[in-house]
């Protein structure tokens, strides 16, 4: 580290389209981690005026000093996000650099720096057919149309870098992987390690909230009469009751969303952690799980692959016939007494945010 980079640095956070759970924790895990770091100094935060990041949620991880500046939107929020990266992206304007948060870079001349924490609309092709699949179109363009302004971009994982290079060809040199650790509140002391006391049907959790991708539907496909012949005892699905997709069967219970200690007693009270998720940019859960030592059942898809490699149950996430057979695989692993050795996955991951935070700001300020 040069003596320059010793100095106090001093660093603009933009996120005001933070609102999902992962990135929620993802950004209240990385302001703490900035806020304990003395070398850095936090100048101004642009936050959303509702939702989980808003002042009242966070206002322990700014600093007196800190100038926060609250972002209000009278529109839809595609419009409102449009206008945002484009016309008034002059409201953020500021002397130093501006670490933007979530998705979308601004069109902005000041130095800035985009940590990217959606896949949706960085995927090769986009097909119309609904809303979400526009939005996310319009997303892509304002991505593409802004990236000149960008001095670098965080992602969290190889497989994520891929993606933007495709779109981006010339950017290789410009994006930095960050293999970030679990939530803050997920700490060593918190952690409950797998044991292999398995005896008979399965105990799985899929945190998750109900958005397309996260493949909710996919449990919609199970017939309620071979539904016996699963080997699940429960699974636990963070969502409202009212949006479960088969009610039919009796083994899958919907618990809504769960504060910080209740999803670690779930894991804890779980036997494997099912991922039923088609695209992720990095899947938090399956971190947890791994630091857990838990057995993983998840989508056989690149983003999966990029942390688990060989040591997860993979199905195709399209196929419930697939989804059966992972499972039976499983429970047959687990009356083995067998467990997932995750050593060599883990040594990607780092172990603090600290550490995660010290390699943000190595780039910023070099």
């Amino acid at each position: 580290m040069t003596n320059k980079f010793l100095e106090k640095n001093t660093l603009r956070i933009h996120f005001t389209n933070i609102h999902g759970l992962g990135a929620t924790q993802v950004t209240l895990s990385l302001l703490y981690a900035f806020r304990n770091m003395q070398y850095l100094n936090i100048s101004e935060v642009y936050i959303p005026e509702n939702g989980p990041m808003s002042f009242s949620f966070c206002d322990k991880f700014f600093l007196e000093h800190t100038k926060v500046h609250i972002y209000k939107r009278y529109l839809p929020n595609i419009v409102s996000r449009f206008l945002e990266c484009t016309l008034f992206s002059y409201k953020f304007r500021g002397r130093d650099p501006l670490l933007v948060v979530g998705d979308l870079p601004l069109y902005l001349g000041d130095p800035q720096f985009l940590f990217l924490q959606k896949a949706n609309f960085i995927q090769p092709k986009i097909k119309i057919k609904n809303f979400l699949d526009l939005k996310d179109f319009v997303c892509k363009l304002i991505f593409l149309k802004n990236l000149s302004k960008v001095k670098g971009i965080f992602v969290q994982t190889e497989d994520m870098k891929k993606l933007v290079l495709a779109l981006a060809p010339n950017f290789s040199d410009k994006i930095h992987v960050v293999y970030h650790p679990e939530p803050f509140w997920f700490n060593q002391k918190t952690i409950k390690l797998s044991s292999n006391n398995f005896k008979n049907k399965l105990r799985l959790f899929y945190p998750a909230a109900l958005y397309p991708h996260k493949n909710h539907s996919l449990l919609s496909k199970i017939r309620s009469a071979n539904s016996v012949k699963w080997p699940i005892e429960s699974l636990k699905l963070t969502i409202n009751k009212i949006y479960n997709t088969n009610n039919k069967i009796k083994w899958i219970n919907c618990i809504g969303l769960l504060k910080p200690t209740e999803v670690l007693e779930t894991y804890n009270n779980a036997d494997a952690l099912l991922f039923l998720s088609k695209m992720e940019s990095y899947g938090l859960p399956l971190i947890e799980a791994m630091r857990r030592g838990m057995p993983i059942l998840c989508s056989d898809l690149p983003y999966a692959r990029c942390l688990c490699g060989n040591s997860a149950i993979y199905f195709n996430p399209d196929s419930v016939k697939s989804l059966k057979n992972s499972v039976i695989a499983l429970q047959k692993k687990l009356q083995s007494g067998w467990l997932p050795d995750y050593t060599e996955n883990l040594k990607i991951i780092d172990k603090t945010w600290h550490s995660s935070a010290r390699k943000f700001t190595k780039i910023i300020f070099k």
